[in-house]
Formats: structure tokens, sequence, C-alpha cells
């Protein structure tokens, strides 16, 4: 995908005085990308789990019996936690899939496993920023997204050229 590439290109400019990290460490990440994607599998689906026990307790226990009463600021509340569970869930749902299809690609270093936890980084700080518009707006939060988002990608950056195309 072109705009992938565009990305990837951009972010190497943005990280292009930083010092790399040893070479020893370097492997060592690579080495070990595929345990870190089925530990993002496994934290992924307890957190979908979580969310999911949430958004149905508050669609089906908490909304209703506020429906019709006084408290019409509570169905607001309610009505947003439900909406914003259901968004988290479909992008943590995509995120998971695509670490899993990373998994063994990651194992072999090919490069589509780089490219596939790539995707999965842009797409999560994609919902970062969503959520941090539409739900938050706290600027604490939004700074440490981007910072942590910053070091994944400086990460990412630093061990791609371990992962090799395979034909």
């Amino acid at each position: 995908m072109k705009i992938m590439k565009d990305i990837e290109k951009t972010l190497d400019g943005l990280f292009k005085g930083l010092p790399p990290l040893p070479e020893n460490v370097k492997k060592w990440l690579a080495d070990k990308a595929w345990i870190f994607a089925i530990i993002g599998i496994v934290l992924g689906g307890l957190s979908g789990l979580l969310l999911l026990t949430g958004a149905i307790l508050v669609s089906t226990v908490v909304s209703p019996a506020y429906v019709g009463s006084l408290y019409a600021a509570q169905t607001t509340v309610a009505s947003h936690f439900v909406l914003f569970a259901w968004v988290a869930l479909i992008a943590l749902a995509v995120n998971v899939i695509i670490l899993i299809k990373a998994v063994p690609l990651l194992k072999v270093k090919a490069r589509a496993g780089w490219d596939l936890i790539f995707l999965s980084a842009v797409l999560w700080f994609a919902y970062d920023l969503f959520n941090w518009l539409q739900y938050t707006k706290d600027i604490g939060s939004f700074m440490w997204s981007i910072l942590s988002t910053a070091v994944g990608f400086y990460i990412l950056l630093q061990i791609r050229d371990k992962f090799v195309s395979k034909s």
C-alpha cells in the first residue's frame, strides 16, 4: 500500500537524527517480535472481553432502567459508553486479527510480518486519535499517546532491516 510506504518514509525522516539501537538489541527485539505479538493478542482479547461485558451490561441493565425517567443525563452517559465500547471493540478486533496474521510471519522474520505490525501500529494510532477527538479531549492522555506511539514507531523502524522479503 502506497499510503503505508509514505507514512514509513515520513517517520524515517522524523527519526533520522536519533541514535540507533545497538545491533544486539535490534536482533533480540526482532527475534522476540512474534512473542510480543502474542502478548498483544492475549491482552487485546482480555480487553475485548471486558469491553464486551461492560457494553452488554450497560446496554441491557443500565440504559433501560433510565429510559423515560428524569435521569436523562445517565441515559446519555450510558448510551455514550455503549457507543464508545462498540467502536473500541471493533478497533481492538481489527488489531487482534492483524496480530494473529503477523505471528507466523514474524517467527520466520518475513517482511510481511513487520508490515502487518506497522499497519497495526498506524491503525491503532488512528483509533487513538479518533478516541481523543471524540471522547476524552484530555491533553495529557493525548500527549502520552503521542509519546508511546513515537517510541513504538522508533523501535519498529529500528528493527525493520531484520525482516526480509520472502518469496
